[in-house]
């Protein structure tokens, strides 16, 4: 016959006290099987022994020692209240996921300054909301010294021993570049991507990027002998050209460094990128023009509309909202302003020299040369020169400025 198995008695926690009177046993709700020692935070279980395994655990050496330094700083706890091992795990594992939650979706952290004033607030009798209290500061940490340590190890013991390929790309920041180093590789939950660390570099020349590579390879531990793939754009400091040729690039550097060969990938977003743009410049129409003029003969009229969605309905095509710019774009042009004030310079000048060719003054210093021109060669002479320039000057007049093209 099968033993019944023991369950927590509540006169236990009135039998085994201190000498104030305070428990020294509490239950466990969530298993009437087990107990919790306050002396010595741990819990235990009474399954099979009863209240046989409350009296072994007290007579052990662990809860003696325990026991006389609850006792020596029992006037303190009169003062603190002390929370169970069971309230801070609960507690500490809310903070941990509200801060996996705040990373997940990037929030701000910011954000977690107010919902550890919140959670109390929405969830009344909860332990874990009363108890949760994370910050800014706090909620930092737990990413950085935490949950990083976590995963860096899990992501380390997870590639040790896979095949895995290296993507490498850099943006500005000022006057450095920051170049994320990422790799990519199959495990049995399907492709995954880690991030191994972001390098700030002066220099974007081979040399250096092969060595922030090799760097975050070593740091985490990854044989050389497993990398298979390089990924990255389809500069020449990457590849070396479309012919992949020379020696002062990564793939190659990365290659000699191996010692064999390696499958170098180029980024497809910006081959379609190129050759988008090529095509484009063999048309004899403006893209951008002809997709905004489209748009604006179509929504001037809400008959053309209508007609354009019967069409649309008739082709079975869906009828998505026409490109066009905002309605503030001309908020681009705080940039542009020196330019345009070239232009308004080049309109009041070329303006300035219709007047003076109409007037035929040229200004007090060539009329001083023509004078003395035709003083010392004769009036023919300047006539002659007064006609060149006018010429000149009306030709620069009527010619096409860039503004209008523009």
């Amino acid at each position: 016959m099968t033993r019944p198995m023991s369950r927590f008695d509540p006169a236990w926690s009135s039998k085994y006290k201190d000498k104030l009177g305070n428990p020294l046993i509490l239950p466990i709700k969530e298993n009437v099987h087990n107990f919790l020692c306050n002396v010595c935070n741990v819990v235990r279980n009474l399954t099979t022994m009863g209240e046989a395994a409350i009296e072994s655990h007290m007579r052990s050496k662990e809860h003696q020692k325990n026991l006389e330094i609850y006792n020596r700083n029992q006037s303190l706890y009169q003062h603190v209240t002390v929370k169970s091992v069971v309230q801070l795990k609960k507690s500490a594992a809310a903070e941990a996921t509200w801060a996996f939650h705040i990373m997940e979706h990037h929030h701000s952290l910011n954000s977690a300054s107010c919902t550890s004033e919140l959670f109390p607030l929405m969830f009344p009798g909860s332990v874990p909301a009363e108890n949760f209290a994370s910050k800014r500061n706090k909620t930092t940490a737990i990413l950085t010294d935490v949950l990083k340590p976590f995963f860096d190890e899990k992501i380390a013991e997870e590639v040790s021993s896979l095949p895995y390929s290296v993507l490498v790309d850099s943006t500005s920041h000022g006057t450095e570049k920051l170049v994320p180093i990422i790799i990519r590789y199959f495990s049995l939950n399907g492709v995954k991507h880690a991030l191994l660390g972001i390098h700030f570099l002066v220099h974007e020349d081979a040399r250096t990027l092969t060595d922030a590579i090799l760097t975050s390879l070593r740091n985490w531990d990854l044989l050389l002998e497993n990398l298979i793939a390089y990924c990255g754009d389809n500069a020449n400091v990457n590849f070396g050209g479309p012919n992949r040729l020379g020696e002062k690039n990564v793939f190659r550097m990365l290659k000699n460094e191996i010692g064999r060969e390696l499958i170098g990938v180029g980024c497809g977003g910006h081959v379609i990128h190129n050759a988008a743009c090529h095509g484009a410049y063999q048309l004899e129409v403006n893209v951008e023009r002809f997709c905004l003029s489209i748009r604006a003969y179509f929504t001037a009229s809400s008959i053309r509309w209508d007609k354009l969605k019967e069409s649309c309905e008739f082709v079975k095509v869906p009828l998505v909202d026409l490109p066009s710019h905002t309605e503030i774009r001309w908020l681009t042009l705080k940039n542009d302003y020196c330019f345009i004030e070239l232009i308004v310079d080049m309109r009041k000048f070329q303006r300035k020299l219709e007047v003076d060719q109409n007037n035929n003054y040229y200004g007090l210093a060539t009329h001083g040369i023509l004078l003395k021109i035709e003083n010392e060669y004769g009036l023919q002479k300047r006539e002659a020169i007064e006609a060149e320039f006018q010429i000149n000057n009306s030709g620069f007049v009527e010619s096409k400025p860039v503004y209008k093209i523009l």
